[in-house]
């Protein structure tokens, strides 16, 4: 099979990051994009999730009170019922 030369552009910050990776993991970043490549064509997709849009500032913030719940679960009340935690949060409607 024969090789052609494909040229690419990215950042230098981003370049230098992904030739210390190759670096550590024994592979040229040739090999990476061919891996890369070839993953792509076998499963007909790209390999990873993209996604355009970060967690929102609530999200974010639901995220750290979930962590928060599970380290110190002892800081918030516990219901035996979603009707019990509906009549806490509403009263007896």
């Amino acid at each position: 099979m024969s090789t052609v030369s494909v040229n690419l552009r990215m950042d230098s910050e981003i370049k230098n990051q992904l030739e210390d990776f190759c670096k550590d993991v024994g592979l040229s970043m040739s090999a990476v994009f061919t891996i890369y490549a070839k993953k792509i064509i076998a499963e007909n997709k790209i390999p990873f999730e993209i996604t355009g849009s970060k967690p929102n500032k609530e999200t974010l913030n639901a995220f750290e009170e979930a962590k928060d719940i599970v380290a110190h679960p002892e800081k918030y009340k516990k219901y035996s019922s979603a009707q019990e935690m509906i009549e806490d949060v509403l009263g007896n409607v």
